[in-house]
């Protein structure tokens, strides 16, 4: 039953509101009905400017074509061609093509006149005599505009069936550069609708015709949107072109001209369906535009019933309301070209207009029905609902459970007093049923010892947790759920409706304990709700896992510590693979000269580049060995006084002959002898690996080295690797120094490498505070430039050179490695390598020789004069035959082991000069 405030309302706010909806109706209605007729005449009117506007500006583009025209097909038919420098004003291009000399834009002085704002676009530069005579013709007649184009045309140009094209564009921001520099050379427009609608075929009277809207020729992302007027120009012989001007869309109208007053928007439809121009599906800079072109097969609801109100009266046009767009419109045709210019208004607009017009009664009726209404609140208020309320003030805080067991019966007859009495009787049973069921969950919860358990109520306080919330987490009943999270007032309160809408939420988070320290929990939270479904409060369980998460957090860093050390090896493998190859790669081909080189100086020549090679190759070891050592805080290498045109001759020695079995010339570019300071086995591994590079890149022509030493204030010498070869694509060239990324195949259609070369070049250089630089272009070669900053030679750190201060080393070993391996180290400490027997008359300084032995076997190559003058002969291996026939000298004799000789030799020599001392 409803209550006796409700029965009052029911009878008389109907009556109220019903004498309001009346008069709001009839006022709305007719101002509605005056706001049609009213836009209705500013549609017609307004469409009447809009076609008169765009009629006057194809009218201007029409007579600047015909112009146009007649005065080239005056020109072709004179004895004389017209008196133009053909090859100056579109001078070749170098790939086939003619393009318009930049003077034609920026402004020159021509026979035909003063030129500018003019850009072409030329097919072919080899041109027959009468192509050649119609472009010139059509340039002269461009030309005449120069002066002035006539008001609203921005451009003219002249197109041919041959892809040639001069446009006449003073204005256009772009300069015209698409057709002056930047086109293919393939470019063909032949099956772009502005070159179709001229055929014969479709235009045989040879009028002017109109392209639908359109992505201009060369904007690829299809976001540029223009039309364009086109009229052709025919001889007796056929068809020789066309004059067209463009119209950019925002051309046609400007945005500001899209909506007049009064809400009302203008477009343009051609009469075969395509959308020319919208205020809200034709936007400049979009590609969403070419969505809604086409009205014959458009999904959207607005277009669609605008065409076909447009389609059903084609001849007259069409003013009127489209139901399906909810549209007020006004459409008229053009004489040429045949467009609707359409204005219209949407119905919202009227409706909202009418609106604002019955206002005023609508307010009026608005504050009769509000005071009616307060008449019936005060009125029904003081009778009835004042006793209720004092009734339902005690009822708000009962629970919702319901028990009838007769009690009411003493009070029958007097509603109110029945009412008051089962409420008492209810308060009493809610209040035992609370007590049972908090005893109950008490003894239930507080068993549970590993999980938090809270009951909280419907805006998130706890009301009940039982003993392991409370001593494990240091939680309080009464304490809001924003405390548990960490004080986040926002967040519990997110948490809360995600529940309630969800139903459940299980989820590991951090929370907060109650002395404010946080814990890894997995929490479950759940709304409770009564046999009504309404919520009453919501059920918390969380159990600590800051364990498991500490747990899995070892395990990840780990796992991520044991990746990164195998990345780093297999970086460090890698690179010492492709570093090795480089010098190889020079032994080989020097080696293969070697075999077939029959004159002495030339095998002498020979063996010293392949001595250079070993000792390259050993430098590139020890330099990749010394990288890792620096990573690991080891000590920089130190500098050295050295030739940088030496070098790099070196380095052009060691290919040369690799270069000559492919007929590749390699030239050093170097006339300064000068020297500096740094670190000459570094600046060979950068050169080196850029020259077999360009070796392996370069099919036939040259590989150039270039030296520069620094400028006056300057200290970077300066070092240019350049070729002839393949190139890096243009694409490709911003990653060319990345590690393992690869350049292409090389000049035989080989495999392309492991691309490390060039990225361990650079990182070499910038460890040497240099940079390098590449410039190439696909099939045009590389250059690749590099800047080190190397001292002069007043900063040099002195340190022997070929032994000066130190002495004179004999070397034998029976195996060639371990004698390379020896001499390296004992040179790179100062000391003079002697060559067999060579050097044995003539010792350098007044330091002793020191004598090398690896076994009995080497001890025949060892003349008599060097154990005799030497201070020290180190032996390298213990040898019972080496120890008898060295006894006479065995006060000089030092002893270590075979396989300790390259860690103890530099130690060896130090003492061998401190005892001499």
């Amino acid at each position: 039953m409803k209550s006796l405030s409700a029965r009052a309302f029911s009878v008389l706010l109907p009556v109220a509101l019903g004498f309001f909806g009346i008069s709001t109706w009839i006022a709305y209605d007719g101002a509605r009905t005056s706001e049609v007729a009213s836009s209705r005449q500013a549609l017609a009117q307004d469409r009447i400017l809009a076609q008169q506007s765009l009629q006057l500006r194809f009218d201007a583009i029409e007579r600047a074509h015909k112009s146009a025209r007649q005065r080239t097909l005056s020109l072709l038919e004179s004895e004389a061609a017209p008196s133009v420098a053909f090859d100056q004003y579109f001078p070749a291009a170098g790939d086939g093509t003619r393009r318009s000399a930049d003077s034609l834009w920026d402004g020159q002085r021509l026979a035909i006149g003063s030129v500018r704002g003019f850009g072409a676009f030329i097919s072919d530069e080899t041109l027959e005599p009468e192509r050649r005579r119609v472009l010139s013709a059509a340039f002269a007649s461009l030309a005449n505009f120069v002066d002035g184009l006539p008001v609203n045309v921005s451009n003219i140009y002249f197109f041919s069936p041959d892809n040639d094209l001069i446009m006449f564009a003073p204005t256009r921001s772009d300069q015209l550069a698409f057709y002056r520099r930047d086109a293919p050379a393939d470019l063909d427009f032949q099956e772009e609708e502005f070159s179709q609608i001229v055929r014969p075929q479709l235009n045989p009277e040879g009028e002017m015709q109109c392209t639908s809207l359109r992505p201009i020729l060369y904007d690829e992302t299809e976001q540029t949107w223009t039309t364009g007027c086109m009229t052709p120009v025919r001889t007796g012989s056929g068809q020789i072109g066309a004059f067209g001007s463009s119209l950019l869309l925002d051309e046609i109208f400007a945005e500001d001209e899209m909506v007049a007053n009064g809400g009302i928007k203008r477009a343009i439809v051609t009469r075969q369906g395509k959308l020319i121009r919208h205020p809200d599906f034709t936007v400049q800079s979009s590609a969403l535009t070419g969505q809604f072109l086409d009205l014959t097969q458009t999904d959207d609801p607005q277009l669609r019933a605008l065409w076909e109100a447009l389609s059903d009266n084609r001849a007259l046009g069409f003013s009127g309301y489209l139901e399906g767009a909810d549209l007020f419109i006004d459409a008229a045709s053009l004489e040429q070209p045949e467009w609707f210019v359409i204005s219209f208004i949407p119905g919202e607009t009227i409706r909202s207009n009418a609106f604002a017009a019955s206002r005023p009664i609508l307010i009026t009726g608005l504050l009769g029905t509000a005071l009616f209404a307060i008449f019936i609140i005060i009125f029904i208020r003081r009778i009835l609902t004042n006793p209720v309320e004092r009734l339902a003030a005690r009822a708000d805080g009962i629970a919702a459970m319901q028990q009838d067991d007769g009690s009411l019966s003493a009070h029958e007859g007097d509603e109110l007093a029945r009412l008051n009495t089962a409420f008492d009787a209810l308060e009493k049973r809610v209040a035992q049923e609370r007590l049972r069921l908090t005893r109950s969950f008490d003894q239930l919860v507080d068993a549970i010892e590993e999980y938090a358990i809270l009951l909280l109520d419907p805006v998130g306080n706890v009301v009940r947790a039982n003993s392991a919330a409370k001593d494990g987490f240091d939680w309080a009943e009464r304490a809001p759920l924003a405390q548990i999270m960490g004080g986040d007032e926002a967040a519990a309160h997110d948490l809360l409706e995600r529940v309630s809408d969800t139903g459940r939420v299980s989820q590991a988070v951090q929370r907060a304990r109650g002395d404010g320290s946080t814990f890894w929990a997995f929490e479950a939270l759940e709304p409770m709700m009564d046999q009504d479904d309404v919520l009453v409060g919501f059920a918390y369980v969380a159990r600590d896992m800051t364990g498991q998460k500490e747990a899995e957090a070892a395990i990840i860093a780990a796992r991520d510590e044991a990746s990164a050390e195998l990345a780093a090896r297999t970086n460090i493998l890698a690179v010492m693979s492709h570093e090795i190859r480089t010098p190889l790669g020079g032994l080989v081909g020097i080696i293969e000269q070697l075999k077939n080189e029959r004159s002495e100086t030339e095998r002498t020549r020979a063996l010293s580049l392949i001595e250079d090679s070993c000792e390259a190759l050993l430098d590139t070891l020890d330099a990749i060995l010394q990288q890792a050592r620096l990573s690991q805080g080891a000590e920089q290498r130190e500098a050295k006084k050295f030739r940088p045109s030496a070098v790099a001759q070196r380095v052009a020695e060691l290919f040369r002959p690799l270069a000559r079995r492919k007929a590749i010339r390699i030239e050093l570019i170097s006339s300064d002898e000068s020297e500096a300071v740094g670190d000459p086995g570094r600046v060979q591994q950068v050169l080196a690996n850029l020259v077999s590079n360009s070796v392996k890149f370069t099919q036939s022509g040259s590989v150039n080295i270039e030296v520069q030493p620094p400028a006056t204030s300057q200290t970077d010498w300066v070092f240019i690797v350049s070729d002839t070869g393949v190139g890096i694509d243009e694409k490709r060239i911003e990653k060319v120094f990345d590690p393992f990324d690869t350049s292409g195949e090389d000049s035989l259609g080989k495999s392309q490498g492991t691309g490390l070369g060039l990225s361990i070049t650079r990182d070499i250089i910038e460890a040497m505070n240099g940079e390098i630089s590449v410039e190439s272009e696909a099939g045009r070669g590389a250059k690749f430039t590099i800047r080190l900053p190397l001292g002069a030679v007043e900063e040099a750190i002195e340190e022997p050179v070929d032994g000066k201060g130190r002495g004179t080393l004999y070397v034998a070993f029976e195996k060639a490695t371990e004698q390379i391996q020896a001499e390296a180290t004992a040179s790179g400490k100062g000391w003079m390598i002697a060559q067999t027997g060579s050097e044995a008359q003539s010792p350098i300084g007044d330091v002793g020789k020191i004598l090398i032995l690896t076994d009995p076997q080497s001890l025949s190559a060892i003349p008599d004069e060097w154990l005799s003058v030497c201070h020290k002969i180190i032996v390298a291996g213990d040898s019972e035959v080496t120890a008898t026939a060295l006894s006479q000298y065995d006060a000089k004799l030092v002893r270590s082991s075979a396989g300790n000789l390259a860690k103890d030799l530099p130690d060896l020599l130090e003492r061998a000069l401190d005892e001499q001392a």
